[in-house]
């Protein structure tokens, strides 16, 4: 308690001084082009005749005119732009339920202030141009109410009681008075402000009077601090209004009389242009934080009706796409998009018809989409034509949409529920984001749903769609008719479904039931228990495409179905030999290398059997290794990896296989296999940064060997960023 009492007190103290210290510095910097003061006076002369002398002899008040000038409309511009971003992050914020949330009113507060640190930046910014007294005014005098709004509701300080972390805040009524004592030393100077030394010692005295109050206080380090920060940027564009004007800078615009009507409407021009400025603004930060990311979720429910408060469903015709390039996964795609409303379902305010900024999902250009979000709830933009299309909603393009517009255009049954879902023909396979394309609907499928109470059938329409109504809650299982070429998975529909929803939908993508299968074996005729892995021609993985990686059964047999039309090559132990599975990598049929491996063509749906493979048992060979960092020191919990001849991991060490750890004498032991070449190398994560655990890995240099001949013992040290074999 005593430490951060002492903490509150030097955020005071430093503050202080630095409010003391500013406007000698700033004029110090500011008037290094003024003239000397200690130059001979000018003969009397008229003041139009003074000038226009001074503007022939003295070059350098013309630059410090100029300078002085340049500083101010900087000024300007800064304050302008601050109070600008002001308002659009308070027009922005959500508020909260006051019916669930106990601190709602901390939202309203802290929305207040961000909404009056904008006011105060621009107002005092403008006023500033014609009269610098009345600029400096307006952002003092709202220095105590910002810094109150803003400091007070992220003000308090964390305890954990019972294992749970429990935030504990100031009550309002505690913040206000000390907020109060805060701003008194700087006011009560203010009586006496003519008079500097009786302002030094008003201030020194109340400062006296209120710091044993701060001292007591257990909120003073937590509020205070947030004080005097959000009191600093509004005192110091204040002290320059004022210091500038004190010092006879000329001011930017000359004040002219004008009438006050002419003077109201230049007012409300004013007002309306910050407005305008103000939406532009929040348009476009709402732009500028959309994002590709969101949650890991399947996306919502198909609904027929409004699925929340604030729910909105429409199409749109994108006609603008704002883009984001991802360098690491090489992908281009629109983040938030602007377009124009189509169909109208519910959700759209009555005076947006027309245009539309989406955020938050993933948009092509020139598409039409299928748009399920929500508008925020924002203090401005609620107001404003902005959808939130994500994430987890069901927003995509409309050629993928065709479900979700048959459910909203059709009423449900009377009785009992319905499924319902899509039927496509096998499309080739597409990885990453690409533009929307039209899909082909298989016209004709028969789906049958199963359960205890019997079966019923449905057709696909011109669509691709199907429906089955007026079902009872029950577990069905639904399959669709398709030939021995082709599959889709079959569909699994738990009762429980049925007791939330008339509507459940389920979809069928069929594919080609491409195959390989075959039995692997050992010289001895024995089954053989291993990975195999499809690749393409290549090397590169069918992975996702494909589930390309499959283990043999009890019996040594294997099957990898569901694969497209294409050329393959297939490889047994693609990692290399290890414990229990002691055998050579090999490619079919029985190549050692890439090169002589032959090539599988497999056509829509066809079926290639007796891949057969015979492995020999390789010789095991023991050997240990001890991890140490270049000092010596063993490491504890190092990986050790191996990585074999004619494997990717040989050439692409992050493809190798681990085969230890070592203990806390950085000692392993493990087996090697076979007669081929291998690398050996270790791995060490280590902590790059105090704080946060953020790790990185260190490496040691690979040693090499044939696999028969390797050391009994081997020393490996770790010195390198970088994965062996990068670049």
């Amino acid at each position: 308690m005593y430490a951060e009492n002492e903490l509150a007190i030097g955020y005071v103290v430093t503050a202080l001084g630095v409010l003391l210290l500013l406007a000698p510095v700033l004029k110090r910097m500011l008037d290094r082009y003024a003239p000397d003061s200690s130059a001979k006076t000018e003969p009397q002369l008229p003041q139009q005749s003074i000038d226009v002398h001074r503007q022939r002899s003295s070059p350098c008040r013309l630059k410090s005119t100029f300078a002085r000038k340049a500083a101010s409309w900087l000024i300007v511009a800064l304050g302008f732009v601050v109070g600008l971003l002001a308002l659009s992050v308070s027009g922005q914020r959500w508020l909260p339920n006051r019916a669930v949330d106990p601190y709602w009113y901390k939202f309203w507060i802290q929305a207040a202030g961000l909404c009056l640190l904008g006011v105060a930046f621009i107002a005092g910014s403008l006023l500033g141009v014609r009269n610098k007294r009345h600029g400096g005014l307006v952002f003092l005098s709202c220095t105590p109410f910002v810094s109150f709004c803003l400091g007070y509701p992220d003000a308090g300080f964390l305890a954990w009681e019972k294992g749970n972390g429990i935030f504990y805040s100031p009550f309002l009524r505690i913040a206000l008075g000390l907020t109060i004592l805060f701003f008194v030393p700087f006011v009560v100077p203010l009586f006496a402000i003519r008079n500097r030394r009786r302002a030094l010692c008003l201030f020194l005295i109340s400062a006296a009077l209120v710091s044993p109050i701060f001292v007591r206080s257990q909120w003073s380090a937590s509020l205070l601090p947030r004080l005097a920060g959000w009191s600093a940027p509004l005192v110091a564009f204040g002290l320059f209004w004022f210091g500038t004007n004190k010092w006879g800078w000329p001011p930017l615009l000359e004040p002219r009389p004008t009438s006050r009507k002419r003077r109201l409407g230049r007012i409300f021009a004013t007002c309306a242009m910050v407005v305008v400025l103000d939406i532009v603004a929040t348009l476009a930060m709402t732009a500028w934080q959309s994002s590709l990311w969101g949650p890991d979720c399947a996306g919502r429910a198909l609904f027929t009706n409004p699925a929340f408060p604030g729910h909105v469903v429409f199409t749109a015709r994108l006609i603008y796409a704002g883009h984001k390039n991802t360098d690491r996964l090489g992908w281009q795609a629109g983040d938030w998009a602007i377009g124009v409303v189509q169909d109208r379902f519910w959700g759209l305010p009555w005076w947006n018809s027309h245009w539309v900024l989406l955020t938050h999902a993933i948009f092509w250009q020139g598409e039409t989409y299928f748009i399920d979000g929500r508008r925020p709830e924002g203090l401005l933009t609620r107001f404003l034509p902005i959808v939130e299309a994500g994430p987890c909603a069901r927003s995509r393009p409309i050629v993928d949409a065709t479900v979700d517009l048959r459910a909203l255009h059709e009423s449900l049954p009377a009785s009992g529920a319905r499924i319902i879902g899509f039927v496509r023909k096998p499309e080739p396979w597409t990885q990453g984001l690409t533009p929307p394309k039209p899909h082909t609907p298989f016209v004709g499928a028969k789906i049958t749903a199963t359960s205890l109470s019997g079966k019923t059938s449905a057709v696909a329409d011109q669509e691709g769609i199907y429906e089955i109504d007026n079902l009872p809650p029950d577990d069905y299982t639904l399959t669709v008719d398709l030939p021995a070429t082709q599959t889709a998975p079959v569909g699994e529909l738990k009762k429980e479904y049925f007791v939330y929803s008339k509507l459940i939908e389920h979809d069928f993508q069929v594919s080609w039931d491409g195959s390989i299968e075959g039995t692997i074996r050992d010289a001895a005729g024995g089954p053989v228990q291993t990975f195999l892995l499809l690749l393409n021609p290549d090397l590169t993985d069918t992975i996702p495409r494909v589930a390309g990686l499959q283990q043999t059964d009890a019996g040594g047999h294997f099957r990898i179905a569901e694969i497209p039309r294409g050329r393959y090559r297939l490889m047994v132990n693609p990692w290399g030999p290890q414990e229990g599975a002691q055998y050579p990598p090999v490619y079919y049929p029985s190549a050692k290398t890439l090169n002589d491996a032959e090539i599988i063509e497999v056509s829509d749906g066809q079926h290639i059997h007796n891949a057969d493979f015979v492995l020999p048992r390789l010789q095991e060979r023991k050997m240990q290794v001890r991890v140490t960092w270049p000092n010596g020191r063993a490491i504890n919990g190092a990986w050790v990896y191996v990585a074999y001849e004619n494997t990717k991991a040989f050439s692409s060490p992050n493809n190798a296989s681990h085969v230890a750890i070592t203990d806390h004498n950085g000692q392993a032991a493990f087996s090697v296999f076979g007669k081929s070449r291998i690398r050996v190398f270790a791995e060490e994560s280590v902590n790059d940064l105090k704080g946060p655990p953020f790790f990185s890995s260190r490496y040691s240099v690979p040693g090499e060997f044939d696999a028969d001949k390797v050391p009994d013992k081997l020393d490996l040290v770790v010195t390198t960023k970088k994965l062996p074999g990068e670049q």
